[in-house]
């Protein structure tokens, strides 16, 4: 079953994946012509950095970084629904 942290929340499995779960990575669909899109959480502390792919040509930041959660911020806004990948590290 490989390695458990703080009671099962991070796994690294047998073939050396680190597993994790929604409290600390996430995908949404941003809406096509939308430019941003909030995510809210309830983080005990805020994260040093958010880590974000996109899956189309465009710029992507973050904003308002909290425990409360942070605003994504795309360049172009995508012309369909199209998702956003995020990670957060501290």
């Amino acid at each position: 079953s490989g390695i458990e942290f703080l009671g099962g929340l991070i796994k690294i499995d047998k073939s050396g994946h680190f597993v994790g779960n929604d409290s600390f990575r996430g995908s949404v669909v941003l809406p096509a012509g939308q430019g941003s899109l909030r995510i809210d959480t309830s983080w005990d502390t805020v994260p040093v950095t958010i880590n974000v792919t996109s899956t189309w040509n465009t710029a992507v930041w973050i904003e308002d970084l909290a425990k409360t959660g942070f605003t994504l911020r795309v360049s172009t806004p995508p012309s369909t629904n199209s998702k956003l990948f995020w990670l957060a590290v501290w």
